[in-house]
């Protein structure tokens, strides 16, 4: 089904939209219940419908070595304008819960696939709303949504054995030797690791904290992105100093707000601080696209190789992402589990 075609379903269905059981004037304020019509359609035409966090989802999983991906539909949520619109995860969450609730759309969750990345935060909780606080997933909820095993998508290909299968591949494209690349690439990654966890280990508190309704958290924050400006040209790679002022910055706006907080809240936090700390070094649980990001730039720089997550970068869709060992468990919409591959 072409994508012209699913417009023209869906400014269809827009017209109709009080036969789904919904008032004209509640639709499409946060454009949900678009994507969800859309499943619905897609639906009677593909095996499986997956609904995903955003577009270099959708390269990944339609392109790892999976028979799930097999005649099925992607869907995401459009991320134009963030102010006015749940996008990424909990666009998914809600999304799931709206299907939920709806007779005529939620016949169909055998074939829904509600894909969302684990992130610090789990499933525990989702925002019904761009504006609204966070609500409890029940258990029989959680076991409907398929999750991440590590922090994102993006950490499955960041795994030290895939890592080296994107040496084996790209040293054999470019006529290099894998062993020595291989220890120049550890030489800087391990380091730049070490360097890191402290950071996302509060960053994970603050997430913590926010999904369980203690604080909100502020954009004002120095972002993640900003850190993170890889320059292979320069000796430390990223913006060192940056870093320092965003880990300071966490902590004081956890101390400043833990102030307001009952002390068993207060002492929960510095335990889950902790424990994330513990997580990440051990389970290398450091956010996913921030090391898939210094693994492109990379590439990029000493190998010349581009490893961006593109549906237009075919040679590393066809040549190394295809190729990669990725296995992980899926649950569909209606709790049924199915382990891949």
């Amino acid at each position: 089904m072409s994508d012209t075609n699913i417009k023209t379903f869906t400014n269809y269905f827009k017209s109709q939209i009080e036969y789904w059981g919904y008032k004209a004037e509640e639709n499409y304020e946060n454009n949900l219940i678009d994507y969800c019509i859309k499943m619905h359609l897609c639906s009677r035409t593909y095996n499986l419908v997956w609904l995903v966090e955003g577009m270099s989802d959708v390269v990944f999983y339609r392109n790892i070595n999976i028979k799930l991906t097999d005649n099925s539909f992607f869907v995401f949520a459009d991320s134009k304008d963030y102010n006015k619109q749940l996008v990424g995860k909990q666009s998914v969450l809600s999304a799931y819960m709206l299907i939920k609730k709806n007779e005529q759309l939620n016949k169909h969750m055998n074939k829904y696939i509600f894909m969302v990345d684990h992130d610090y935060d789990g499933i525990d909780s989702y925002r019904p709303s761009i504006n609204s606080k966070y609500e409890q997933f029940s258990d029989k909820d959680k076991r409907n949504i398929s999750v991440t095993e590590g922090y994102s998508f993006e950490n499955y290909i960041t795994t030290t054995d895939n890592i080296e299968k994107i040496f084996e591949i790209v040293c054999s494209i470019k006529g290099l030797n894998k062993a020595d690349e291989i220890r120049r690439f550890n030489e800087k990654y391990d380091n730049f690791k070490g360097e890191i966890v402290e950071f996302f280990s509060w960053y994970a508190c603050i997430v913590y904290g926010c999904a369980n309704n203690l604080f909100r958290y502020y954009p004002s924050l120095i972002k993640v992105d900003d850190i993170f400006r890889y320059d292979f040209n320069n000796k430390d790679i990223y913006n060192k100093d940056l870093l320092k002022s965003a880990l300071q910055e966490r902590k004081d706006f956890i101390l400043s707000n833990v102030q307001n907080l009952r002390k068993e809240y207060i002492d929960e936090l510095k335990r889950k601080q902790k424990e994330y700390y513990k997580i990440i070094v051990e389970e290398n649980y450091i956010q996913g696209h921030t090391l898939y990001n210094f693994l492109v730039e990379y590439f990029k720089y000493y190998l010349k190789f581009d490893l961006r997550m593109d549906s237009r970068n075919t040679e590393f869709i066809n040549r190394v992402l295809n190729n990669l060992k990725i296995k992980f468990t899926i649950n569909l919409g209606n709790g049924k589990r199915i382990e891949e591959p």
